[in-house]
């Protein structure tokens, strides 16, 4: 009987998170686009004709050729790193990972899929 009990208990504490789990989950998603603006802090990536704007900080994972090496190069020097403006360009192809924070959405990793063409 004690173990009936103690699985019951289970259940109902599961059930009682599973609304939680599934918010959070709601919190995250990913967005494909270009980007048509960077800011401080920022960068707006136009999505499906909408521009969908994203905040950045210090957490923010950037991947793109040749990131690494300039970001290496800049902390040789003793910097500490290259700015995002500096690898991500208004006109590049994008992909945004993001999360839901404080009603904003901010961006956990940018991955530029495609380069903007040069002039």
């Amino acid at each position: 009987m004690k173990h009936i009990i103690a699985a019951v208990a289970v259940v109902v504490a599961s059930l009682a998170f599973a609304p939680t789990l599934a918010s959070a989950a709601q919190a995250t998603g990913s967005a494909k686009g270009t980007v048509s603006a960077i800011g401080t802090s920022t960068v707006t990536v136009k999505v499906a004709g909408k521009d969908m704007t994203f905040d950045l900080n210090d957490k923010t994972d950037v991947i793109a050729k040749g990131a690494g090496t300039s970001n290496a190069a800049a902390k040789k020097v003793g910097m500490a790193g290259v700015k995002f403006g500096d690898i991500v360009k208004v006109g590049d192809e994008v992909e945004v990972s993001h999360k839901d924070t404080d009603g904003k959405m901010l961006a956990t990793t940018v991955l530029v899929t495609k380069k903007a063409a040069t002039k």
